[in-house]
């Protein structure tokens, strides 16, 4: 069974009858589109999401604008509402996933219609199989709640950092459907810790690395534009000292449930001391296969996200892209408390 998210609860409270009127009306979405064949479903979810964008039109615009900002003159203003026609109905197709899919699909279906190959090859290689650690780092590309979920179904031990829905009933909601699926999630908020003895005790984590981590992050370069990235995934890669890789579930067939897992190295740095300088170089690293992927697929990413919403508002703030090597403890303080 899921072990539902640990640590810490969401930042923001929503006003409870806000929270309830969403909750019912994602209900009611869900309970509709759960009546048909789930290629159905995805034909039906396309149209609530195209209807969302025609009615809520910042989204459209917001879409386009990151478009602009990754692609620039590389696509016409043609190209680029064909990419954001195609997009959505990937989007779709990723929240049928997320709320559908885990009770239209047995745990078999996920074991045939997700090639994991490329993961278990890997875990089989390493030098203890089925006994080692392994961080997988992948972004918001496909269906990256899916790696998690066809792993847990192998019967490997996995687990994710995620940030909970502000809404508790929809929180809620959406780990009913993750019944079943062996998967432990730890809340984004506080989860380093819980998250690190995930890993030694030779779990298998997921978190994703493409979000807009506002001043708090590391300016590293994507798309050739400086972006806030959250530190989290190279401080624990150094931290863990676990083999970590990129890992993206691309959607191989159009209104279908089928998925390939694709794997991709990192290279090493050392992890003594842990200093800015490393968590920077590393976390541009995994930043520039984020870029990779999401060029060869980019209907399949998360537009409507705004990826370069923080700014650098100073010259230290720039700076940080190319931080000096400053002494750190990390390591082996988390260590001795865990």
């Amino acid at each position: 069974m899921s072990k539902g998210i640990l640590s810490s609860p969401p930042k923001r409270k929503k006003n409870p009858i806000a929270a309830t009127v969403e909750y019912l009306a994602l209900r009611s979405i869900v309970a509709v589109l759960r009546i048909p064949p789930l290629r159905a479903a995805y034909v039906l979810s396309e149209i609530v999401l195209f209807s969302l964008y025609f009615l809520v039109p910042r989204f459209r615009a917001r879409s386009l604008e990151q478009m602009e900002t990754a692609f620039g003159e590389k696509l016409t203003s043609d190209e680029k509402y064909d990419l954001l026609s195609q997009s959505i109905r990937y989007n779709a197709w990723f929240w049928a996933d997320m709320f559908i899919a885990p009770y239209l699909l047995r745990r078999r279906s996920y074991q045939e219609q997700v090639d994991c190959s490329s993961i278990t090859q890997l875990l089989d290689s390493l030098e203890v199989p089925g006994k080692s650690g392994f961080l997988m780092v992948s972004s918001h590309q496909g269906a990256p709640d899916i790696i998690s979920l066809a792993l847990g179904t192998l019967g490997y031990k996995t687990g994710v950092v995620a940030r909970p829905p502000d809404n508790k009933y929809i929180s809620s909601f959406i780990q009913k459907g993750r019944e079943g699926f062996g998967r432990t999630e730890f809340a984004k908020n506080g989860a380093l810790r819980p998250a690190y003895k995930h890993l030694k005790s030779n779990g298998i984590l997921g978190l994703q690395i493409d979000q807009d981590a506002g001043d708090t992050g590391v300016f590293v370069p994507f798309f050739g534009k400086l972006a806030s990235t959250h530190k989290g995934p190279a401080t624990l890669a150094l931290m863990s000292e676990m083999p970590t890789y990129m890992v993206f579930c691309i959607r191989v067939e159009a209104r279908a449930f089928k998925f390939k897992l694709f794997v991709e190295e990192l290279p090493k740095f050392p992890s003594d001391p842990i200093d800015d300088e490393t968590i920077y170089q590393l976390t541009t690293a995994m930043t520039k296969h984020v870029e990779t992927y999401t060029e060869r697929f980019p209907e399949q990413y998360m537009w409507p996200h705004r990826r370069w919403k923080t700014r650098p508002k100073s010259e230290s703030l720039i700076a940080r892209t190319n931080p000096q090597p400053k002494q750190a403890s990390g390591r082996q303080e988390l260590a001795s408390k865990s």
